[in-house]
């Protein structure tokens, strides 16, 4: 079905596919009942998106009241307290889908998806070329799996308190993206979508800059830990992606370590040798002196 605004706080988990068009009128109102959950989740977001981002919404203007930027809407927006969510979601436009549309002409769609205690199960497995997605995702305690579409072409931003030893990235995924930066609980990369000319560069915190009809998205969880991937291309039964930095530093440590454990121990060895023959050498002069006495 195709929805503009979809809200709900239950217990009860999330399930289905979507297929969201921002433009579209809604056509499931019995899915947003309420204007000031509405209105926090895009507070949500918003504030989300400016501590990632340092902006809220590149390119596209907000309406503003008393001289304060109104968060945008949340076009499709699924939250629920304890339950899990799982969702297949498709961004599509009635255009005609010309794969030449310019950036500055893309329609921004807003795809937030959060729980309090369960998991999150993403898959993002279409993107307009009319459209660009501004996708969340966020639980407290629960894991993350994420799946992007191919043609994702946008930043990227972790939050976790595991940092970067608990976000997993599949193989295809590992290889198209880039690190930004990174710290003990964020971490922020640029993907590049399959067809790109270029590799992706690693670009400073200073330098890095949203543009408008760029896809963006964030996902954080307190404790749980994280697993993205390429929709369609990624498996979950495959191997992961090669061993983080983290993991080959600690095995480069334990190497050193090992090497410096046999190095003294050889050390000490040819040491007690040479006291052995120091204390032969000494016994052999003690009995010539008696000897010769």
């Amino acid at each position: 079905m195709s929805i503009t605004s979809a809200y709900s706080q239950n217990i009860t988990p999330f399930r289905g596919t979507y297929y969201v068009d921002p433009v579209v009128p809604e056509v499931t109102p019995t899915l947003s009942k309420s204007d000031r959950m509405q209105r926090d989740a895009a507070r949500a977001h918003h504030k989300n998106a400016k501590r990632a981002f340092g902006s809220w919404d590149v390119g596209h203007d907000s309406k503003r009241s008393c001289g304060k930027r109104k968060p945008q809407e949340i076009n499709a927006s699924f939250r629920t307290r304890h339950g899990a969510v799982t969702l297949d979601v498709a961004v599509v436009g009635t255009e005609s889908g010309s794969p030449f549309i310019s950036k500055d002409e893309k329609i921004p769609t807003r795809v937030m998806a959060s729980s309090r205690e369960g998991r999150v199960n993403v898959n993002l497995f279409e993107i307009h070329p009319g459209r660009c997605v501004d996708l969340d995702v966020t639980t407290r305690h629960g894991a993350i799996t994420v799946f992007l579409p191919a043609t994702f072409n946008g930043p990227i931003a972790f939050r976790t308190r595991r940092g970067r030893e608990g976000i997993t990235f599949l193989p295809e995924m590992a290889r198209r993206t880039s690190i930004v930066r990174a710290s003990d609980s964020e971490v922020l990369v640029v993907l590049t979508k399959s067809d790109s000319e270029h590799e992706p560069a690693s670009t400073s915190h200073v330098q890095f800059q949203r543009t408008a009809g760029d896809d963006c998205a964030l996902i954080g969880t307190r404790h749980g830990k994280i697993l993205v991937g390429i929709s369609g291309v990624d498996r979950l039964d495959t191997t992961v992606a090669p061993p983080s930095l983290l993991q080959k530093l600690g095995g480069l440590i334990e190497s050193k370590v090992n090497t410096f454990l046999q190095t003294h121990a050889k050390a000490i060895e040819a040491k007690m040798l040479g006291m052995q023959d120091r204390t032969s050498v000494s016994r052999a002069v003690a009995r010539a002196r008696m000897a010769i006495s």
